[in-house]
């Protein structure tokens, strides 16, 4: 519906030139899909006619402060009166542009990734470990997950509440509404003393599961006021030093990998907080449990059109939050295990039943997948394993488990049974000195990007960037951007979409439109595989290249056909290529295993739809991956050794190029100068961090 969307907006336009509705939604359009540039360029030819549209100047200020563009983002704001709805908002996006400054995008991101990288983040077996452990000393134990509903409520003091008044208080205003509609006003007590504990309980939980850097992204991607500083307020939120943390996703990984199951079929008694009332039962009949002590809470009411009527009705906040309180405080738990399921409340019960000496689970919408309601993308479909029946949304196949399990099992049962790791020699050989030696932690194209920023090496090319989807991230980093297309390898609409911009530059596939040694950095999100002369594009990329520069990006490798890709690269075939034009290989990266990116786009070809069971899966580390490290440890591998078998079964992998300095009087041979080479080890010792 898209491009038909477009097209009504055009045929609107074309009729009316000056129309302010047409080109708006146009504009909310691109803004949404993240192409920031386009956005922008709609909203300047629309102020040109129309100086006065308040929601333009809005809608620019907000993208102007994401791009880190502040004092352009203030004279918007500067047009818009004080009094009104849009005199509020405007408030909102002065102190969202304070924000900005204070927590750019690099930063934020590097907030999430800091975590990421820490000794402290657990992947989801040692997560199951410590539930178990808990479970086995009957000892109090809590895992929560920190979201965008709970950052929207972190307190990070007094002065960084008088700081952003007008902006937290919008942030709760919106995650309240999903969870009690206007029920509540989420900015006066008792609600709002009661619910920003939250800071608290995060910070005594056992383990708690923190926002990704691709969640992160995606707001920026979409420009959500609320979705980027609550979730940068999560990251914000105090912990001790070397406190346990984990994916925010890892109720899905629990779930994927079968703990979550190993861990229930332990217990003879559990208790369950959920709106779903069917559950006891099923989960009775798949487990055995003696008792399911099951407390009701009635569900999101921003969900109510996903879930039963029995789910939602009723009122959650206050008098049955404080009735379960008093039911968890009533007695010791001795260990027992809870699945909670309860938004940020849930939060607060998990630490109840800490206190208790009980061990919650904070599961989320899992519990609304075994009861096949898609309140998440990918959720619809969560069959519990074990249980007697087949309910219709299941995959049809009784007792078995989901198809997201059976994946996973899958490549468990191979791995369990290697004992040996034999990799093809010219692979090892060929390709070993290029994934990263000290470290299993996987680097997406962009976090390289973001390293690699340098306020004196700015000036970066976007090959083949399309509609410039990318471009408020790139320029969100402080890179100057610029963008190319192949003049005949886009459709026609998409062409005129991209010649609007004057950003973005067209070539005919032989020679780019730049001066040699042009650009610092040049970025490649999967294009190489479109491309029908690589070795052509590779020439021209090094030709622009200034020495020391670098090519960052990602590219297809046991992908299947799609949008006419004509060549997908081996990672030996990507070093090929640089080395014939005369740049070197630094690093490789595996990236989307292809177990799950093959069998999520079988399910998509056969059902027509994206929301399929294994859709939650397509990260780059997952479930899938965790059974490689397993794999790898159980066999004493090294890192070199479990990136390697991990990027020789990856649908995509990353890379980072770079173009030599040209040593004094030294004869280049096989694409490698000296000072090239130092500088290839300079930038392998440097990503290896």
């Amino acid at each position: 519906m898209r491009d038909e969307s477009l097209a009504l907006f055009d045929r609107a336009t074309a009729i009316a030139p000056t129309d302010i509705a047409a080109r708006y939604e146009k504009a909310t359009v691109f803004l949404h899909e993240g192409d920031h540039g386009g956005c922008l360029e709609l909203l300047r030819g629309l102020l040109r006619d129309w100086p006065g549209e308040e929601r333009a100047h809005l809608m620019a200020a907000r993208v102007l402060h994401i791009a880190g563009r502040h004092p352009e983002a203030d004279a918007h704001l500067d047009r818009i009166g004080d009094e009104g709805a849009f005199g509020r908002e405007a408030r909102i996006l002065r102190e969202f542009g304070l924000y900005q400054e204070e927590f750019p995008r690099e930063r934020a991101l590097g907030l999430a990734r800091s975590v990421e990288g820490s000794a402290a983040h657990l992947p989801v077996d040692r997560v199951a470990e410590r539930i178990a452990g808990a479970l086995r000393e009957r000892r109090g134990f809590s895992l929560v997950r920190a979201g965008d509903g709970e950052g929207a409520f972190v307190t990070l003091g007094a002065e960084d509440e008088a700081r952003f008044p007008a902006l937290y208080a919008q942030n709760r205003r919106d995650r309240a509404r999903v969870w009690f509609a206007d029920a509540v006003d989420p900015n006066a007590d008792p609600w709002l003393s009661e619910a920003t504990r939250v800071t608290q309980v995060l910070a005594e939980a056992d383990i708690v599961g923190l926002p990704y850097p691709g969640w992160l992204e995606h707001e920026y991607r979409i420009a959500s006021i609320t979705g980027i500083t609550a979730l940068t307020n999560a990251l914000r939120a105090p912990r001790e030093f070397g406190a346990a943390t984990c994916s925010q996703l890892v109720h899905i990984d629990l779930h994927t990998s079968g703990l979550l199951y190993d861990l229930m079929r332990g217990e003879r008694r559990i208790g369950l907080i959920s709106c779903q009332r069917a559950l006891p039962s099923l989960l009775r009949e798949a487990f055995g449990f003696e008792e399911v002590e099951y407390h009701h809470v009635p569900g999101e009411k921003g969900h109510g059109h996903l879930l039963s009527r029995a789910a939602v009705e009723g009122t959650h906040w206050p008098d049955r939050y404080r009735e379960i309180m008093a039911a968890l405080a009533s007695r010791r738990l001795d260990g027992m295990l809870f699945l909670v399921a309860a938004g940020i409340l849930g939060k607060l019960y998990c630490s109840q039943i800490r206190r208790s000496g009980g061990v919650a689970i904070d599961i989320g919408s899992i519990a609304d997948g075994w009861a096949g309601a898609s309140t998440r993308p990918g959720l619809s479909r969560l069959a519990i394993p074990g249980a007697g029946r087949t309910r219709p949304d299941t995959d049809g196949r009784g007792d078995d488990p989901p198809i997201d399990t059976r994946l996973v099992r899958l490549v468990r049962d191979i791995l369990e049974n290697g004992r040996h790791l034999i990799l093809d020699g010219s692979f090892d050989r060929e390709i070993g000195a290029y994934v990263d030696q000290e470290t299993t932690r996987i680097r997406a194209p962009e976090a390289i990007l973001a390293d690699l920023h340098h306020p004196d090496r700015r000036a970066l090319l976007d090959f083949g960037c399309g509609t410039a989807d990318l471009r408020g991230m790139i320029e969100g980093f402080g890179y100057d951007w610029r963008g190319v297309n192949h003049v005949d390898g886009m459709a026609a609409e998409v062409r005129d979409r991209a010649r609007a911009d004057p950003r973005i530059d067209f070539y005919d596939g032989r020679r780019l439109p730049y001066r040699d040694r042009s650009f610092d950095v040049v970025y490649s999100f999967q294009v190489f595989e479109h491309v029908s002369d690589p070795h052509a594009s590779f020439a021209e990329i090094a030709r622009v290249l200034k020495p020391g520069g670098s090519l960052v990006g990602a590219v297809s490798y046991l992908e299947q056909i799609h949008d006419y890709s004509i060549f997908n690269f081996t990672p030996y075939g990507l070093k090929h290529a640089a080395q014939r034009a005369g740049l070197d290989l630094i690093r490789l990266y595996p990236s989307y295993d292809v177990y799950t990116w093959m069998a999520r786009r079988l399910l998509v070809v056969t059902t027509g739809s994206d929301d399929t069971p294994l859709s939650p899966m397509l990260t780059r580390e997952n479930a899938i991956h965790e059974e490689f490290l397993n794999y790898g440890a159980r066999l004493g591998l090294s890192p070199r050794q479990i990136n390697l078998i991990r990027l020789m079964f990856s649908a995509h992998m990353s890379f980072h190029i770079v173009k030599p300095q040209p040593a004094a009087g030294a004869k280049r041979r096989g694409g490698l100068g000296r000072l090239g080479r130092r500088l290839g080890r300079w930038a392998r010792r440097r990503l290896g961090r």
